[in-house]
């Protein structure tokens, strides 16, 4: 009578190509997932809610005090703060950023294209009921950034319509590359 040994357990190749095997799968999955293309569909969706949000509270500001815009809380019959230059937009912060800003439009910002409504105490303490917060760019880590320099534009045009955009919109591409598309609403 002859004993034959089997050993339990996998060969080093067999587990080789099993891990081989997985490891492929993983990179499948993880390619079809696109992280980089899904964070950027997530902040652009931030920003449409932000911009929407901003607009709505100036559409409403606006509607209760007889079609008037931002003004100077110290002279209310100043002209409104948001001027309605189609050549300029006013970003919103204390210190913006404004040479880089790209806007739907493709308008030029000027320097000193700041509005900063957080140092408008006046005015701020008017609009709270409209807009409690001021909302800033997803992508800004810290609130100091988020203070200084929110990344959202906003511009007044003839008929008082009010025109409120991102200037970091991202793409949607794959691979979080490409040309994003414009996130500006007109309204």
């Amino acid at each position: 009578m002859s004993r034959s040994s089997h050993k339990k357990g996998f060969t080093l190749l067999e587990l080789v190509i099993t891990i081989t095997i997985l490891s492929m799968l993983a990179l499948a999955v993880f390619a079809g997932v696109d992280p980089k293309r899904r964070l950027n569909t997530a902040r652009n969706a931030k920003r449409w809610s932000d911009i929407t949000i901003m607009l709505d509270a100036f559409k409403a500001y606006q509607a209760d005090h007889d079609g008037l815009l931002v003004q100077n809380p110290a002279d209310p019959t100043s002209a409104p703060i948001i001027d309605s230059d189609p050549t300029t937009v006013q970003i919103i912060g204390r210190r913006p950023d404004c040479t880089k800003c790209v806007t739907a439009s493709l308008v030029s910002v000027q320097p000193g294209c700041g509005l900063d409504l957080a140092l408008m105490t006046g005015f701020m303490k008017e609009f709270k009921p409209y807009l409690p917060r001021i909302p800033a760019d997803p992508y800004r880590k810290s609130e100091a950034q988020k203070a200084e320099d929110t990344r959202y534009y906003i511009n007044h045009e003839t008929g008082g319509i009010l025109t409120i955009g991102a200037c970091n919109a991202e793409s949607d591409a794959r691979g979080g590359r490409g040309t994003p598309n414009p996130i500006e609403v007109t309204r």
